[in-house]
């Protein structure tokens, strides 16, 4: 019976792909979280009929490892997703030249030690001499030659001292140009050692495109506001220029990228709380022994109390100028929303704070002025805010213009599309309150029994100094409540 040899199973190749992330891709946009971004970024690289092994090197390493999701164009079918951290750096091995100058500077480490402790053995050799152990003749030699000698010694090492720094600055400056990257780039690489590996099986050889989209800490963006006033105006009195400060210290810098803004804030583990048993006891009384005191006279309560607020000031200009270039709401519901920067921007990872225009709202609100002239006469300007934008204010400090001009800062709460808020806007010096001396008037009442009546007023004068009329001011001040019967 003939037998037919099996041919053998041809051989399995595995194609291996090496990226770097920041020279072979190009970052699409990105999206900045308050704490943390989404970046997108878009490889595109050729692939062999077969399994191929893709490896994404220098991704930062703050990136959220459960937040990467990849996409893909093309004949290929993507599988194996793993993350790790890439191996460090060998240090590479010294040049001759290189090697030549740390054995200069360790030889003249050594001269600078050897010649440091002679001048202290001299010194301990002066110290230890006794006078009266010592000929008044020979003395004078020993310390002529000790005195010599020491200087000798000075001058040799301040030489040594300035051969070391020479030396170190060579050292310095030989390892720079054979590394060939500076101080801050060696930093920068040691943050971007993290390694995303794939494996492709492609159906043949062809070119595909990859879609990386993965989290990132170290990034963030801040509301900041300039609320501007113009008192003249009665419809829309507040221009609302809304800002965004994103600050980046990821190790990527984001270079002419499409940027969106989310107000939504990730959240983790959030239930709903439990309430357990609340158990009511009788308290009993605990009995003590009594003793008598001497009571004091009761204190009469304080006065009435008052409610006072400080509210800063805000300034608008009227004049044609500039305008801010303003971001679209690309999204918007009852929790968050997104807001799209026109254009590209361009972020460098450094840690510092960049500022870009989300909107500039015109808002209608009401003015009013609180004055507790008793502890301080100035008047206290807020507006009652309604955000009839589509935009979302989150919480943020607001810088305060009125009329044109800087007064303060204040705080501007979360606001929803159609809420209204109260903003402080400092001190109105326009309005002017004075608070008079208390005036008493004294009688006597009484036919057989006299007694006497005090009677006390308050005076407060009012005056507006403004071209306009103001509709909403309230003065705050106490009425005294009586803690006794014959008050």
């Amino acid at each position: 019976m003939a037998t037919h040899d099996q041919p053998p199973a041809p051989p399995s190749f595995i194609s291996h792909v090496d990226l770097d992330s920041s020279s072979d891709s190009k970052i699409a946009s990105v999206s900045v979280y308050t704490g943390r971004a989404e970046i997108t970024r878009v490889f595109k690289l050729s692939v062999k009929t077969g399994q191929n092994l893709v490896k994404v090197n220098g991704l930062p390493n703050v990136l959220e490892h459960d937040s990467i999701r990849v996409e893909g164009r093309g004949p290929a079918t993507i599988h194996d997703v793993t993350v790790s951290q890439m191996p460090e750096p060998q240090k590479p091995e010294m040049s001759p030249a290189l090697l030549g100058l740390w054995r200069r500077k360790n030889l003249l480490d050594k001269a600078l030690e050897r010649a440091t402790k002679t001048r202290d053995s001299l010194d301990k050799y002066l110290s230890s001499l006794h006078v009266e152990h010592v000929k008044a003749d020979e003395l004078e030699k020993i310390v002529e030659a000790c005195d010599a000698n020491g200087e000798k010694l000075e001058e040799k090492i301040l030489d040594l001292k300035t051969q070391i720094q020479v030396a170190e600055k060579e050292i310095q400056k030989q390892e720079a140009s054979e590394n060939g990257k500076s101080a801050s780039e060696k930093d920068n690489s040691l943050q971007l050692r993290t390694r995303l590996s794939l494996g492709l099986f492609a159906k043949k050889e062809s070119e595909v495109e990859l879609v990386l989209i993965y989290a990132v800490l170290s990034a963030s963006w801040t509301p900041v506001y300039d609320v501007r006033v113009d008192m003249q105006a009665s419809d829309t009195p507040i221009t609302l220029v809304y800002k965004a400060a994103i600050t980046q210290n990821t190790a990527e810098d984001w270079q002419d990228v499409p940027l969106t803004l989310e107000t939504a804030t990730p959240t983790f583990q959030v239930g709903i709380p439990n309430l357990y048993p609340w158990t009511l006891f009788v308290q009993r009384p605990i009995a003590t022994r009594s003793r008598k005191t001497r009571s004091a006279a009761p204190s009469a309560p304080a006065g009435g109390s008052y409610g006072m607020s400080l509210l800063g000031s805000n300034a608008i200009s009227q004049t044609d100028s500039l305008r801010f270039r303003g971001a679209d709401v690309s999204s918007k519901g009852n929790v968050s929303a997104t807001f799209t920067v026109p254009g590209i921007i361009t972020i460098p990872s450094d840690g510092t704070a960049h500022n870009v225009t989300v909107a500039e709202l015109k808002l209608g609100a009401t003015m009013s002025w609180v004055v507790v002239p008793k502890i301080d006469a100035r008047a206290r300007l807020s507006a009652k805010i309604k955000n009839a934008s589509n935009y979302t204010l989150l919480s943020g400090v607001g810088s305060i213009y009125v009329d044109e001009s800087f007064i303060s800062k204040s705080s501007v709460p979360s606001v929803s599309p159609g809420e209204s808020f109260d903003c402080a806007l400092g001190l109105d010096p326009a309005i002017r309150v004075t608070y008079h001396p208390v005036s008493r008037k004294t009688s006597q009442t009484g036919f057989y029994s006299k007694s006497n009546v005090n009677s006390y007023s308050q005076r407060i004068s009012i005056s507006n100094t403004k071209s306009i009329t103001i509709t909403d001011l309230r003065i705050v001040d106490q009425i005294p409540v009586s803690a006794d019967e014959t008050i």
